[in-house]
């Protein structure tokens, strides 16, 4: 397609999208409109003065280079992608200073979560969370999942094992530091072969991705005289795999921000990513980069304004890092625009999570990237929903394509530039105290610079679930609805095409028969579609995943 036509057809069609979102939440808006009420007089108690500061002008990024992963739900090896992450806005109006106060939920020290499911799969997950004592907060969690297929396809199988430690101790000068390790042993196995003439041991298409994860955090849990937050991250972590490559990592995050008349910030963050990758030779890449910026907020405005001067590869890039927001009278509506960028590391790590099939000797390089944005985002009572139209243009864009150079079970990683359009929509709901629900959408125009297709990149997703809680919230219900299109491919003969789309319907309960013992069970996938999102790997039919649940 030709680019100018391509672009035009873009900016078209990000007007109309949006004309369209914003005529929705008007219509919407108006139906939820209610009369103001007065407060009730019993148990009014003042809870804080009024601060008229607004959180941050952060937006939730979606890398174009990898989109949200199919695999995040670790629920038999099937793709349902991660809950909708809450907006974190709150419009610029006065906060009440007096309230009826909640009752607050009783807290469990422990939870363990223990069952069994089909096809042969085991899951033990176990917290601890201490709390706050003696100044000391400490958590343990560890979680095993896994399941074998074999009776239905040779191979077909995963283990996965985590374990995470933490513990902050607040100190009362008004200071604290945090301390975090992590573990992850995943089991996967190359699975993606013609398996009517060919068969295969285990240990010969098993592959195991181990990650030792440390790090520290130092920051201020409590508001200092001088209104100035400051926070302090270093990790350093190991990744090795079974045929012998390994990626060391160093990441440094540190940020400071000032706030002026207690609502407008300044804040400088500098971010260090040093990697270094050994497979038959060895890449090391750092990644250096100050953003600075300043937020200007008003009762219906806010600005952001600054910079990401970045470094790597004795090559320096200046990205943009603006946004502008208004927010219409009477309506909680803010509409917004903005522009930013910045490097995007595809590490050893990284591209792993993302796509566990690929190869294990590849090129280590940065993404760069450029996102122009524009769209609305707001709340009405328990409504809350943001529409967002997005142009990205990327350099060195991750690609996927199977290595049939060799036996093309594992993947090639190819770096392409392409440019995205995106149109992104996420709304939540309650309608009642105990029923929430969630729409989450996604669609991408790809472009490629050099390859036919972006190959094995999500172009429509789409999720939609609910959860609730009824019977004096002892027996809970949950569903989740997944679609997605076909991704495309590259095969063996040389042919370009897409493969199968994605229709998931998975429903859920569980039963407390006792505030601290319960039941649940999961059906996932009950359309038994067994769809590829990586060419000749199948992904689980119908699974069942069922066992009690304990609080203490």
């Amino acid at each position: 397609m030709d680019k100018y036509l391509f672009k035009s057809i873009i900016f078209k069609e990000t007007i109309s999208f949006l004309l369209l979102l914003f005529m929705i939440v008007i219509f919407t808006n108006d139906l939820m409109a209610q009369p103001d009420t007065e407060l009730p007089s019993d148990q009014v108690e003042v809870v804080k003065n009024f601060e008229a500061r607004l959180a941050d002008a952060e937006k939730v990024d979606i890398s174009p280079t990898l989109p949200n992963i199919d695999t995040s739900t670790q629920t038999l090896n099937y793709s349902v992608p991660p809950n909708l992450k809450s907006i974190d806005y709150e419009p610029p109006v006065l906060r009440p200073i007096a309230m009826k106060p909640d009752p607050l939920p009783e807290i469990y020290k422990m939870f363990g979560k223990v069952g069994y499911g089909l096809p042969n799969s085991p899951f033990v997950e176990i917290s601890y969370d201490s709390g706050i004592q003696n100044n000391l907060d400490f958590g343990a969690w560890v979680k095993h999942h896994s399941a074998n297929n074999k009776n239905q396809l040779e191979n077909q199988r995963f283990g996965n094992t985590d374990l995470e430690l933490d513990g902050t101790y607040y100190f009362d000068y008004g200071f604290a530091v945090q301390g975090i390790g992590d573990f992850s042993n995943r089991n996967v196995y190359y699975y993606g072969y013609d398996h009517t003439d060919t068969i295969f041991m285990d240990e010969d298409v098993k592959q195991t991705f181990t990650l030792f994860d440390i790090g520290g955090k130092f920051f201020n849990h409590t508001r200092t005289v001088g209104d100035l937050n400051y926070s302090t991250d270093i990790n350093f972590y190991r990744q090795n795999d079974a045929f012998k490559s390994n990626e060391f990592g160093i990441i440094l995050d540190a940020e400071l921000t000032k706030y002026f008349a207690e609502k407008h910030p300044l804040t400088i963050q500098i971010k260090n990513d040093f990697s270094t990758f050994k497979d038959s030779t060895s890449q090391d890449l750092n990644n250096l980069s100050l953003i600075p910026s300043f937020t200007f907020q008003s009762n219906s405005f806010y600005g952001k304004a600054g910079v990401n001067l970045s470094h790597a590869k004795d090559t320096f890039h200046l990205f943009p890092n603006v946004e502008l927001g208004y927010l219409i009278p009477a309506t909680g509506i803010t509409i917004f625009a903005g522009w930013d960028g910045g490097l995007i590391k595809n590490s050893f790590r990284r591209l792993s999570e993302y796509n566990p099939y690929i190869v294990s000797e590849f090129d280590v390089k940065n993404t760069k990237l450029n996102n122009i944005y524009a769209g609305i985002k707001g709340q009405s009572g328990s409504l809350n929903y943001e529409a967002r139209a997005g142009y990205k243009i990327t350099e060195n864009t991750a690609l996927f394509l199977n290595d049939y150079a060799k036996d093309g079970k594992r993947f090639n990683v190819i770096y392409d530039d392409v440019d995205i359009f995106n149109l992104h929509g996420e709304i939540t709901y309650s309608p009642f105290a105990n029923l929430n629900t969630f729409v989450l959408l996604d669609f991408n125009a790809l472009e490629p610079e050099t390859e036919n297709k972006a190959w094995h990149l999500p172009i429509f997703e789409l999720n939609v679930g609910a959860n609730g809680k009824m019977f004096k919230e002892k027996f809970g219900v949950k569903a989740e609805l997944y679609l997605a299109s076909g991704v495309a491919n590259k095969n063996e003969n040389d042919s370009e095409e897409f493969l199968g789309a994605l229709l998931d319907l998975s429903l859920g309960a569980d039963y407390q028969f006792t505030k601290n013992f319960g039941v649940f069970l999961d059906v996932n996938n009950i359309t038994d579609n067994k769809r590829e999102r990586w060419y000749r790997y199948p992904s689980f039919g119908i699974n069942f995943l069922g066992g009690i649940i304990v609080k203490i």
